[in-house]
């Protein structure tokens, strides 16, 4: 693992959602385990996987601190939550 935020390793097939392939990203290229992200949330590994996977939406709180640990954005990572709700609300997806 190199930590280049554009080597990433190819995003598993499943429920991913746009803002939850973000933060799986981040997190990769952070070098950091999804054991290590939920000790900082204060939460299980599988909620983590959840939130990745799109499978669950992360609270507020939990997508601030997981932004605070990989170095994102919460509003970038808002939009493209809110780019793939649009894109639900018109039948795309």
């Amino acid at each position: 693992m190199s930590g280049h935020p554009f080597d990433i390793p190819p995003v598993p097939k499943g429920r991913w959602s746009d803002g939850g392939t973000e933060l799986y990203a981040a997190r990769w290229a952070a070098g950091l385990t999804q054991s290590q992200v939920a000790a900082r949330l204060k939460c299980s590994q599988a909620t983590i996987s959840r939130i990745e996977d799109g499978s669950t939406l992360p609270s507020l709180e939990q997508l601030f601190e997981f932004c605070a640990a990989v170095e994102l954005v919460p509003a970038d990572v808002c939009e493209s939550y809110r780019r793939e709700w649009a894109l639900r609300q018109e039948g795309q997806l």
